[in-house]
């Protein structure tokens, strides 16, 4: 009983010397946590700030895209076009050894054509 009597005095004495530790420390506590709300609405507005900035260079970066992007499509336009310069001058190009060919192809047509002009002259007399 006695042993029960002890812990009960015990537990007392040192919820005492809590209470007591809250108000010595009561001011200790506060400057602890006025420290805190003080380093927290620093960092807020600093975060705040910062989300500015980055608004901005975000804004600032959109408005790049879409001029590369422009002259992304201008730079395809202008392929294109070229492309189609190139085969107009591809078609336009005649080798040297299309030119012997076509020489060739001609005087065959134009013997072709004396022969049957022979022909019909022959026929006729």
């Amino acid at each position: 009983m006695n042993y029960l009597i002890f812990i009960c005095l015990f537990i007392l004495s040192i919820d005492n010397f809590f209470v007591f530790l809250q108000h010595v420390n009561y001011d200790f506590k506060m400057d602890k946590v006025e420290s805190l709300v003080s380093a927290i609405d620093y960092k807020s507005r600093k975060i705040v700030e910062q989300n500015g900035y980055l608004k901005i260079e975000n804004s600032v970066l959109k408005e790049r895209i879409l001029t590369l992007e422009s002259q992304i499509l201008e730079t395809i336009e202008q392929n294109k076009h070229l492309e189609e310069k190139i085969k107009q001058i591809n078609i336009g190009i005649i080798t040297h050894s299309d030119i012997a060919e076509s020489k060739t192809k001609i005087n065959e047509l134009v013997r072709k054509i004396n022969k049957c002009i022979t022909m019909i002259t022959s026929d006729n007399d």
